[in-house]
């Protein structure tokens, strides 16, 4: 499993179950190019099935996408902070 740098937090917003991401840039692999183990990381250390969350990660460019783990698909939203972004999750995909 390759490595990659991040700090992440889970938290709610709007009733909803998130958790976001965010790369540090330390030399890893990105965040966006491993979001699938870095988001089984969490689950395993959480204890926590992260199909049941909203994620949404910072980028090595600065802006917030998401990532629907139950699809395994990327969600282009290009926000500001995290919480911007997740009201664009809620609002565009749920």
């Amino acid at each position: 499993m390759a490595h990659s740098d991040y700090t992440y937090q889970v938290t709610s917003h709007g009733g909803h179950a998130v958790i976001a991401i965010e790369d540090t840039n330390g030399g890893g692999m990105s965040v966006t190019n491993n979001i699938e183990n870095v988001v089984e990381e969490i689950g395993i250390k959480e204890k926590i099935d992260p199909e049941a969350f909203v994620i949404v990660y910072k980028d090595s460019d600065d802006r917030w996408d998401g990532w629907d783990d139950n699809r395994q698909a990327f969600i282009y939203l290009n926000a500001v902070s995290w919480w911007t972004a997740v009201e664009a999750y809620l609002t565009k995909y749920l």
